[in-house]
């Protein structure tokens, strides 16, 4: 510094005054330059902890609900939910959806059987008949081979169940002129029935059957109502009803499904009802 100011020394006072002031502010101007260097920031070493004085840059906020950024991590922007497309004028308002997996795995309701109501087709019987309710379908006799024509059922229906049950429920009218002296008709047919059925708790059918007793036209019938498994044959049901007869007794049996003879009952109590003499 002496040999600046030695080699810069000017000949005039005025001169030399001058000269003093340039060298003053070029000594003002180097300090403020050593500072601004001393307080530049440090970078910041991996794994060193952040002071509160550390000069860092502003946290970024977190959206509603998510944990919390680490410092100077940049913003996430925020889930933008799609809106709803707009509903025509007059439209219903729209539903959520259903998921499809759900939706298909569903039981399909099934219509259910409609009420009984009487026909104009006949049971014709000897000396008897019987109003075949609407809905049921008249099937032809099949007899089997070798079985006597005596044994052959009279008349045949089917009633139809569903796709839910797909197996139909059948009515067999029969009639038998020779049984008509037998003794102990209507009971020993009902114990044969009921051994038929076996109950999945073990009681013995002839507990649980429901059985009842009622005059139509001449006749007196007897009708129970049993349910069960039949063999191999899971959750069976039959309505048998014994008619009681001058002529020999006649013999009705629904049989099917215990569901599908559940939901035809109303419709066989009606045809049973239904007897008359006939003219």
């Amino acid at each position: 510094m002496n040999l600046l100011f030695a080699w810069l020394r000017p000949s005039t006072r005025v001169g030399r005054g001058r000269l003093q002031q340039s060298v003053i502010a070029i000594l003002i101007l180097a300090s403020a330059s050593v500072g601004a260097c001393k307080n530049k920031p440090k970078p910041i070493e991996p794994g060193a902890a952040i002071g509160a004085n550390d000069n860092q840059p502003p946290t970024a906020a977190a959206p509603a609900g998510a944990p919390a950024l680490p410092p100077g991590h940049p913003p996430i922007p925020s889930a933008t939910v799609p809106a709803s497309p707009a509903v025509p004028p007059g439209a219903p308002p729209i539903s959520p959806a259903a998921d499809d997996a759900t939706a298909a795995t569903q039981p399909v309701e099934q219509p259910p059987v409609p009420l009984p109501v009487s026909g104009t087709q006949q049971t014709k019987l000897e000396g008897i008949t019987l109003t075949v309710p609407q809905g049921w379908a008249a099937q032809p006799v099949r007899l089997p081979a070798g079985m006597p024509a005596a044994l052959a059922p009279k008349a045949v229906y089917r009633l139809a169940t569903g796709p839910a049950d797909p197996d139909p429920v059948h009515v067999r009218v029969s009639h038998f002129p020779e049984m008509r002296a037998l003794d102990n008709l209507v009971q020993s047919n009902l114990d044969r029935w009921y051994n038929m059925f076996q109950q999945p708790d073990g009681r013995p059918t002839a507990q649980v059957a429901r059985t009842e007793m009622f005059e139509a036209g001449p006749c007196r019938v007897t009708v129970t109502h049993l349910t069960g498994d039949m063999g191999r044959l899971r959750s069976q049901g039959m309505i048998g009803a014994i008619i009681e007869h001058p002529n020999g007794p006649f013999f009705v049996k629904a049989t099917g499904s215990a569901t599908g003879v559940r939901a035809w009952t109303p419709h066989i109590e009606m045809y049973l009802r239904s007897i008359q003499a006939a003219e």
